[in-house]
């Protein structure tokens, strides 16, 4: 037997043998995976009796739920690494939620499969803002608040909104899904790289601008004053989607439809993508696509319904209530 065989054979026999006293280990820890931790984890409530009503939470890595509170009291519940706490406090009349790791470079080596989270629990009603800013991890807010304005930035990780503002909300996600729900605002702005977007049950007096690198996005049960939307890659769906003024669509490489939607003017194209959908009014029809059918109404009343497509088909419809 030669030299390399004969140390293939030890290796492979290394392999099972640390396999079988990995599954053996596991077994008995009844295969949780947080029992290999090396890092402590432990919840640090802290009760808030200031009063403040903005809410400001820059951290790392966390998930971020904020709650009703079910006594009145705000409570703000860190589950979190032992050395490294975040900062909880009232200043300028903000709650302030920091993290900030003072720890050596040597002092994070470590296992651990535990996910930070802070939970604000805060009683119901209306407050001035709300801005979090994490690096990674999910952001879910509650619809039994509202706020003047909503500015949310997430890196990695997921948004789920249910709470208004009577000005603006901005939410921001690189790579992950971004949900809003059952909210209001005098303008939203929805931004993500990569990643799922769903809007539905939304009021928004003015624009509603919606940014999507690569992605599908649904929309549905919306109005607005105006409806704009740009993306590279990635099908957009409108269901239900009423602007009193303009829709504006544009699509790099994607589908474009639309279910009982309408506008006083339509501007849609994508570059490789059908186009189709129904509306609810008579339109002035402006439609071309370089390979594709073109199939709509031949209407000469209503607003303007410019559509451009270099490769995909055409076909629009009208459905009056």
């Amino acid at each position: 037997m030669t030299k390399n065989k004969t140390l293939t054979i030890i290796a492979l026999l290394l392999i099972v043998f640390g396999g079988i006293i990995f599954a053996g280990a596991m077994t008995t820890a009844k295969w949780d995976f947080n029992k290999l931790s090396t890092e402590n984890y432990e919840n640090h409530i802290t009760e808030i009796t200031e009063n403040f009503d903005s809410i400001c939470v820059e951290v790392d890595t966390a998930n971020i739920v904020i709650l009703e509170s079910q006594n009145d009291k705000v409570i703000v519940d860190c589950f979190e690494n032992v050395k490294t706490q975040h900062g909880v406090s009232v200043e300028n009349n903000t709650l302030s939620i920091k993290y900030s790791d003072q720890r050596k470079w040597y002092e994070k080596i470590g296992i651990s499969f535990y996910s930070t989270k802070i939970t604000i629990s805060i009683p119901s009603g209306a407050y001035n803002s709300l801005k979090i800013i994490t690096s990674t991890g999910n952001v879910e807010t509650s619809k039994e608040h509202s706020y003047k304005n909503i500015d949310i930035s997430v890196n990695t990780g997921n948004i789920k909104c249910q709470s208004s503002a009577t000005e603006n909300i901005k939410l921001k996600a690189s790579t992950g899904e971004v949900i809003a729900e059952n909210l209001s605002a005098k303008k939203l702005d929805i931004i993500t790289t990569t990643g799922k977007l769903s809007a539905k049950n939304i009021s928004v007096s003015e624009d509603f601008s919606l940014s999507v690198s690569t992605g599908k996005a649904l929309i549905s049960e919306t109005n607005c004053k105006n409806f704009i939307s740009n993306g590279s890659t990635g099908d957009i769906d409108l269901i239900k989607v009423l602007a009193t003024e303009k829709i504006e669509i544009t699509r790099g490489t994607g589908d474009i439809e639309f279910e009982k939607c309408d506008a006083n003017e339509l501007n849609l194209k994508t570059s490789t993508g059908d186009v189709e959908g129904t509306l609810l009014s008579s339109k002035v029809f402006s439609c071309k696509s370089s390979t594709g059918d073109v199939d709509v109404p031949k209407t000469t009343s209503g607003g303007l319904c410019n559509v451009n497509t270099s490769t995909g088909d055409i076909e629009i419809r009208i459905q009056p209530k």
